[in-house]
């Protein structure tokens, strides 16, 4: 349950200085951080991505796939979204539908793409579909399940998500299974579910792991439950980098169950899964680190992490920010971001925000006088382990 929050006043951590950037070159590479080819021992980063090139005009799929996801990433050269999909482009363009796939990624990810070029993504992503490439069926299958730039479509969708499976994508098979775990799209089945998990999870998909431990954790597969063995789960998908499997022990860690309790590992654990945007993970590592109660407190990284999960519309971290901005204990007192944050969530139908916008705006103008607050707002608690 969420209680009323309690903090004591920290001091800030001192920004880093900003180290200036270097200016990209006219055309857009760094010949000097390009990666080394692995398949020419002593060839110089010069030398590698020349020869990359020349094969790629050659119209080498491979090369041309190769300069797409490292104008993608910025792995060699400098990062430009735009030159990525030029030369996924060209890949499409002799018949790869990795490429079709690569296009719509990038241009879903790219913040400055314009409706036209959106547009276009997502007909090479409903193409290679159509050509059955699992990987595509999968992506536009999720899409198609959220809405999310597509009709929302949810027979379709989960058409496409066992066209994919069929075609041995893993995650289709855990999304699947997921979709029976959760009961929201179909009727819960956790046999159902518990089944396609196995089946991913012996194609080495992570996710499936995890959620292999959760059904362990909590006596989902009809067997007792079994803290253990689902910790083994855990700790597999962990190790194989799933944002979950290290949410999940670093809850355990953080509360002492089934592991013994060390707020070290926790953050180490809980730190790993932020840093793959996993909200959950973000908004706990910020009430940790905003607090000083189970773990050190480090406030500017905390009010990063909280404010990570915040935008992308987590409502317990924007009520959380909201609590914090009303009460001005370890940031300074600012009742306009406050009533932001609450508002933001409690437009969501987030009922403690909703709570706290009201007593925001009835103690308001007593504390803009210096008055004390006539009642406390509620901020958030720690999740309990899983």
């Amino acid at each position: 349950m969420p209680k009323s929050s309690s903090r004591k006043k920290t001091l800030k951590t001192p920004k880093p200085a900003k180290t200036a950037q270097p200016t990209p070159p006219h055309n857009g590479e760094d010949l000097s951080l390009a990666d080394p080819n692995p398949d020419q021992p002593g060839d110089d980063s010069k030398t590698s991505l020349v020869l990359l090139k020349e094969k790629a005009g050659q119209g080498d799929v491979p090369s041309l796939l190769e300069l797409g996801n490292r104008y993608d990433k910025g792995s060699g050269v400098y990062k430009s979204s735009k030159m990525a999909r030029e030369y996924f482009r060209k890949a499409a363009n002799l018949d790869s539908l990795e490429a079709h796939v690569r296009i719509f990624e990038t241009t879903n990810d790219d913040k400055d793409a314009n409706v036209s070029d959106k547009a276009e993504s997502r007909k090479w992503l409903q193409k290679a579909a159509g050509k059955g490439y699992p990987r595509a069926q999968y992506l536009l299958g999720i899409m198609s399940l959220d809405g999310q730039g597509f009709k929302k479509d949810v027979p379709y969708a989960l058409e496409l998500l066992n066209k994919a499976w069929e075609g041995q994508y893993p995650l289709a098979a855990t999304k699947l299974g997921i979709i029976y775990f959760d009961g929201q799209l179909a009727p819960q089945d956790f046999d159902k579910a518990k089944e396609l998990f196995q089946k991913a999870a012996d194609l080495d998909e992570p996710l499936a792991i995890n959620y292999l431990g959760r059904l362990r954790a909590e006596g989902l597969d009809g067997e007792p439950k079994d803290l253990d063995k689902a910790i083994e789960y855990y700790q597999k998908s962990a190790a194989m980098g799933d944002d979950h499997a290290q949410y999940n022990l670093g809850l355990l860690a953080l509360h002492g169950q089934g592991l013994a309790k060390d707020v070290d590992k926790a953050l180490d654990w809980l730190t790993k899964s932020a840093e793959q945007n996993n909200i959950e993970a973000q908004r706990i590592l910020g009430l940790l680190l905003t607090r000083d109660e189970e773990a050190p407190p480090n406030v500017e990284k905390g009010l990063d992490w909280l404010t990570k999960a915040a935008e992308k519309g987590d409502l317990p971290s924007r009520n959380e920010l909201g609590v914090i901005y009303y009460y001005g204990e370890i940031v300074p007192r600012d009742l306009t971001k406050a009533e932001k944050f609450l508002l933001k969530a409690a437009n969501s139908d987030y009922e403690i925000a909703k709570n706290n916008l009201t007593l925001l705006l009835e103690n308001k103008a007593e504390l803009k006088k210096g008055l004390p607050q006539k009642t406390p707002l509620t901020g958030e608690s720690l999740e309990p382990a899983p």
